[in-house]
């Protein structure tokens, strides 16, 4: 459906089509067939249009609950020379400095996967929760609400946490055995922590005969930036094949998927 709100805001701004994607750094194609509706953005794109027109970017994504493309298809982020489909599934390291863009950035993942009738986990501290419900209850019915989504509180990392994220993942796998939806689990992490939750509950599945298949999971493990440490860095990014700023996506450099580790050359090694 044609976003005739866009093409509108737009045109008060004085602005022709090629001047607001040249704005925004895409194609005038490419922006034609956001304001068409046969595109969506994707979610740094989104930012950059809705920050020049002002008006909310989760706007984009209003009344799109049977739609065929995801938020990320056929789109790329700013600085991001791969296929976002790829993004479907698998796993993704998100390093943030700015709540308000963490807010706008969890918000755009969570109405993409609904938009594609998946379940989303959020894993997050009891205000941050309560702070993304408000929001999308601004957007969706209350039944969306709580067949599609499910918040479990972080703030402490113990067995009563575990217990709880076992139970709603065990649960959902039974329930969707049969048809598979995409299942997003945004987890925003305190703290590093070396005796992983995620692996913990891999080995708890896998001890129930469930196991959790990347084909339909999209894990998000987001950490305040500045609060890792170097070597944590280097660490998460050997593990997390894809890398999240504020502002931008990338491949993770160290990421390889022969779990061979990039080792420094042989003149560094002898000085470490």
């Amino acid at each position: 459906m044609k976003r005739e709100w866009l093409s509108q805001l737009r045109k008060s701004r004085g602005l022709t089509q090629e001047q607001l994607a040249n704005c925004v750094y895409i194609d005038r194609s490419y922006y034609s067939q956001i304001e068409n509706g046969k595109r969506n953005p994707s979610p740094s794109v989104a930012h950059s249009i809705a920050r020049i027109l002002n008006v909310d970017p989760c706007k984009f994504f209003e009344g799109q609950t049977n739609h065929k493309d995801s938020v990320f298809q056929n789109a790329s982020l700013e600085n991001s020379s791969f296929d976002l489909n790829e993004l479907n599934f698998g796993k993704l390291l998100y390093l943030y400095n700015d709540y308000e863009k963490y807010y706008r950035n969890i918000l755009m993942f969570l109405f993409s996967n609904f938009n594609k009738k998946g379940y989303c986990v959020i894993i997050d501290s009891a205000n941050n929760c309560n702070k993304i419900k408000i929001q999308l209850r601004k957007k969706m019915a209350h039944y969306d609400l709580l067949s599609h989504f499910t918040f479990i509180n972080n703030e402490e990392f113990n067995q009563i946490f575990f217990d709880e994220l076992a139970k709603t993942m065990s649960s959902l796998m039974t329930r969707f055995e049969r048809f598979n939806p995409p299942i997003l689990m945004w987890s925003n992490d305190k703290r590093y922590n070396n005796k992983d939750w995620f692996n913990e509950l891999t080995i708890y599945l896998k001890k129930e005969n469930l196991v959790l298949n990347y084909k339909e999971l999209f894990l998000v493990r987001s950490y305040i930036a500045p609060e890792l440490s170097s070597d944590i860095y280097i660490k998460l990014m050997r593990q997390y094949p894809y890398i999240m700023t504020d502002f931008e996506l990338v491949v993770s450099p160290l990421f390889d998927q022969t779990k061979k580790r990039i080792l420094p050359s042989l003149f560094i090694q002898e000085n470490l």
